[in-house]
């Protein structure tokens, strides 16, 4: 099979998630790639393919409305996949009710939310993550108390975890300013002088501290387990955790502080600061073991691979786009296609104006 891949970012054109930045650089999608040659199929990122008639399955991490207007006016709405990679709190269409508009669209979803999976039409997919285990060398005491690193979002579905964060983020640089530093793209340091900017090195950040925020993007639901905790394990650092329901299915209970346990604030500010340096090494001991099991199984791209394989062997649903939806799509991609040429004409106005202020003003210096 020829899978492809509709990139959720126009900088991810021309396979570029395929690509290893150097000799021995490995991700998640590099060993996707891998999972699907290793088992006899392909995957390319879709301006890759010369004839996508040759394609079997087209895999779209969001509404892509110039691919959506295009496969479905050449025919090939049954090859098309929707995968459904971040909670409704960050996208609201991948909800329950958005589920059931997607499925007038494309005639399979892939999703973490174990709740909405049948196996008919809504197949189970995992969160790939590659996981390398590089903890820092400070020693308990030299390191500080804690850490957050995340964009900084709003959202008003119920179920978000933005205003907490925020938060939590508030309280301890009030009260622990000089042992709490706050990371990520987003964030204004008039409103929280704790901000460091972005990470250059999210490792060596993470060895300075000895716990990190991380929270998901939500509570509540199963299965959206993300990079946020794993980051955490691979980096040495305990991470304070709220979100996946089912959080303990994967991950063992002794390897990372629950944030629901806390009836306050400064209930957890004394816990951790209570902790002394043999039970925060139990933690360290903890996380390490796990990371020396088979963890990564679950969170595999071979996992991913196998999950999409599935599905594209047991579905056998064929769907008929109807009128009044494609109309929608067309309308949407030619909202997109003004809109972005409405921004293109703002550049070129921006850089007429600019050239002629400088030559009105060059002008007024020499008179």
């Amino acid at each position: 099979m020829n899978i492809a891949i509709i990139p959720w970012d126009e900088s991810l054109i021309k396979d570029i998630i395929f690509i290893p930045k150097s000799a021995d650089y490995l991700d998640s999608h590099i060993l996707l790639r891998k999972a699907f040659l290793d088992r006899g199929h392909d995957i390319h990122t879709i301006d890759m393919y010369e004839n996508i008639e040759e394609v079997d399955c087209f895999l779209f991490f969001t509404l892509n409305y110039y691919w959506l207007h295009k496969l479905v006016k050449m025919g090939f709405e049954n090859r098309m996949v929707y995968c459904s990679s971040e909670p409704d709190v960050v996208k609201p269409i991948n909800s329950k009710k958005g589920y059931k508009r997607l499925l007038d669209i494309f005639p399979y979803i892939m999703t973490w939310n174990e709740d909405l999976v049948d196996n008919k039409r809504i197949f189970k997919r995992n969160i790939p993550y590659y996981f390398t285990k590089h903890f820092g060398n400070k020693n308990f005491k030299d390191r500080k108390l804690l850490v957050n690193m995340s964009s900084n979002k709003f959202s008003k579905q119920p179920k978000e975890l933005y205003s907490e964060r925020e938060r939590i983020i508030t309280f301890f640089e009030r009260n622990y300013p000089d042992e709490f530093a706050l990371y990520g793209p987003g964030w204004d340091k008039k409103k929280h002088p704790s901000y460091r900017g972005l990470a250059a090195d999210k490792d060596k950040v993470y060895g300075d501290y000895k716990f990190a925020l991380s929270l998901e993007n939500t509570y509540g639901v199963k299965g959206y387990i993300t990079e946020k905790i794993f980051d955490c394990f691979t980096s040495g650092i305990v991470p304070i955790y709220k979100g996946a329901d089912n959080i303990t299915d994967f991950v063992p209970k002794d390897c990372f502080i629950d944030y629901s346990e806390f009836n306050s604030l400064q209930e957890l500010a004394r816990y951790l600061t209570d902790m002394d340096e043999i039970k925060y090494n139990k933690y360290l001991n903890n996380i390490s073991k796990l990371l020396d099991t088979d963890i990564s199984v679950p969170f595999s791209s071979d996992t991913l691979c196998e999950n999409i394989i599935y599905m594209l062997e047991k579905g056998h649903y064929n769907i008929n786009v109807k009128y009044f939806v494609y109309l929608g799509i067309l309308f949407r991609y030619w909202i997109e296609c003004a809109s972005g040429k409405w921004i293109l004409l703002k550049k070129k106005l921006k850089k007429i104006l600019v050239g002629k202020w400088a030559n009105y003003a060059n002008e007024k210096k020499g008179n």
